[in-house]
């Protein structure tokens, strides 16, 4: 599995010496391949291409395909150990999560979230403005001041108090499956803003750190591989000290 994700890295990264580029220099994600044309001014003059390598580019590059296939190679039986080990936990949990339908579930962890960055964002905003409005700073607005704080109040209740207390609710208390149902789509709907602005914050992080999320996820699962190189080594060494042992027995 090892050798055939580096053979096939090296391959992609050939072909990407040799395909993807900009006219004069070749490679991706970095370019290792650099063609250089001179033109000779003579009666016999005419043009002809150098060319040369960057090796420590096409090391990066293979590394990096490297990452990618063996990731790509491993996710399905890490999947399947990911699966059991989350079934694991999940047994471990109190048994009211447990009696909890997958629906359920998903929706008092959306409930959490939403709460979690409802208090994150909206909280500070709250006391913030309820500072500013008792510290005289917004008494000259008269009642459109106690208006804001009074809506700023709800939207915080809404987003918060209802996700996280429905969430809460779903797990804590014994109630039928259609009083259940009813709560988690409450859950749901007043959790998709909070959430949908916590993705956008997070593709946001992404985007502006994108390079080194990269990179470490590139190294992360190198050093991932060397570690199961090393690991596989010593397995066989221990089967081969046993086999020698029982035949000498």
């Amino acid at each position: 599995m090892y050798a055939l994700a580096l053979s096939l890295a090296i391959l992609i990264t050939v072909a990407t010496g040799f395909v993807v580029g900009n006219g004069t220099e070749y490679g991706f994600p970095l370019f290792w391949r650099t063609e250089t044309s001179y033109c000779i001014v003579t009666v016999f003059g005419g043009c002809f291409t150098s060319t040369t390598y960057n090796w420590l580019d096409f090391f990066l590059d293979t590394a990096f395909y490297t990452a990618i296939l063996y990731a790509c190679i491993r996710g399905r039986v890490e999947f399947k150990r990911s699966m059991v080990s989350i079934g694991h936990f999940l047994t471990r949990l109190p048994p009211r999560w447990n009696e909890l339908a997958r629906p359920f579930q998903t929706s008092a962890i959306i409930g959490i979230l939403a709460g979690a960055y409802s208090a994150y964002s909206v909280l500070p905003r709250v006391i913030i403005e309820r500072a500013l409005f008792y510290s005289g700073v917004s008494s000259g607005d008269g009642f459109s001041g106690i208006f804001a704080s009074v809506l700023i109040g709800i939207v915080f209740l809404v987003l918060f108090a209802i996700p996280l207390g429905g969430a809460i609710a779903l797990v804590m208390l014994r109630m039928s499956n259609e009083k259940r149902g009813i709560l988690a789509l409450f859950v749901t709907v007043f959790s998709f803003i909070p959430v949908l602005f916590l993705g956008f914050q997070v593709l946001g992080w992404l985007l502006t750190y994108w390079q080194y999320a990269v990179v470490g996820i590139v190294w992360t699962i190198l050093v991932y591989m060397a570690a199961g190189i090393l690991r596989s080594r010593r397995t066989n060494g221990g089967k081969t000290v046993t086999v020698e042992s029982v035949e000498s027995s």
